[in-house]
């Protein structure tokens, strides 16, 4: 159920948003969502519909956009998506190291909201 508290910070930031660009109403807000967080969009939508009840951000699309792990090999450099859903041990798929950089995977963005 962490996509409760997840919505509610995101309605609180876009509000804000809102409010420093002295609009009155969300349209429609974009997100990234890095395979990390392990959000179910069906909980956002949810969660989204309910709490914008009575905001300026009712009726908003929410437009999300899911990104992969992705991974950085520190011993030669090279960049891989890694699916935990297909794969148990992460390593490198060329050197197969196992000393890594995650470059992508974490976030949760939101990249662009349309206002008025």
């Amino acid at each position: 159920m962490h996509e409760l508290s997840i919505t509610t910070k995101l309605l609180n930031s876009a509000l804000s948003t809102l409010e420093q660009n002295h609009g009155s109403r969300i349209f429609s807000i974009n997100l990234e969502i890095g395979a990390m967080n392990d959000c179910e969009d069906k909980w956002l939508f949810k969660y989204w519909d309910q709490l914008t009840e009575g905001t300026a951000a009712k009726g908003a699309a929410l437009n999300i956009t899911h990104k992969p792990f992705v991974f950085k090999c520190k011993n030669c450099g090279f960049e891989f998506e890694f699916d935990p859903k297909t794969t148990v041990n992460c390593f490198c798929t060329m050197c197969q190291s196992s000393e890594l950089t995650m470059i992508s995977g974490r976030q949760f963005d939101i990249t662009s909201m349309e206002i008025e």
